[in-house]
C-alpha cells in the first residue's frame, strides 16, 4: 500500500493567494491556533493572504463569487455564492455538507450559531441552488432544507 502525503504548500508552490475571512486570518499563520502543531505537522500559510469580509466580491477569470460569512465551524467560516455566470451554485466549505454540518467541537466552534446562520444565509437561496461542500457529495439547498438531520 502506498500512502501519499500531500504537501501543505501547494498554494505557495503555484503562486496563488489564499482567501480567508478576517476572523480566521490568524489561524493561517499560527500552528497552535490552527491545531496542526498538535497533530505533528505544524503548518502555516506561506502564500499571499487575501482577507475577506461579508458581501465582498471575488473576481477570478470571468467568475464572480460573493462572500457569505457563515460562522460556527470557525469564527470566520464562509460560503462563496456564484454571481457570474450563474447564481445557482454555492461553495459551502466546512459549514454545510450533504446531510451534515461542520464540526463545532473545537476552539471557536458554535453549533447554535452555525445552524442559525445556515438557515438565515443559505436557506434563503433558491431550492435548486447546487451545494458544493468542502468535501463529500454535492447536494442542493432544497434537499438540505428537507432532509438535513442537523437542521430540521
Amino acid at each position: 500500500m502506498c500512502i501519499v502525503k500531500p504537501s501543505p504548500y501547494y498554494a505557495h508552490k503555484f503562486g496563488v493567494p489564499v482567501y480567508v475571512h478576517s476572523k480566521d486570518s490568524a489561524l493561517l499563520k499560527d500552528p497552535r491556533l490552527n491545531l496542526s502543531g498538535f497533530f505533528g505537522s505544524a503548518y502555516e500559510v506561506k502564500s499571499e493572504i487575501k482577507v475577506l469580509e461579508e458581501n465582498a466580491i471575488i473576481e477570478l477569470d470571468g467568475l464572480e463569487l460573493k462572500v457569505l460569512h457563515i460562522p460556527g465551524h470557525t469564527p470566520g467560516g464562509i460560503a462563496l455564492l456564484m454571481q457570474k455566470p450563474t447564481k445557482k451554485i454555492v461553495f459551502t466549505g466546512d459549514s454545510l455538507f450533504c446531510q451534515g454540518i461542520g464540526r463545532t467541537d473545537l476552539a471557536g466552534g458554535d453549533e447554535s450559531l452555525l445552524k442559525n446562520t445556515i438557515k438565515e444565509k443559505l436557506f434563503c437561496l433558491d431550492d435548486d441552488t447546487v451545494v458544493y461542500p468542502g468535501h463529500g457529495p454535492t447536494s442542493t439547498i432544497g434537499e438540505e432544507k428537507r432532509n438535513n438531520p442537523f437542521l430540521g
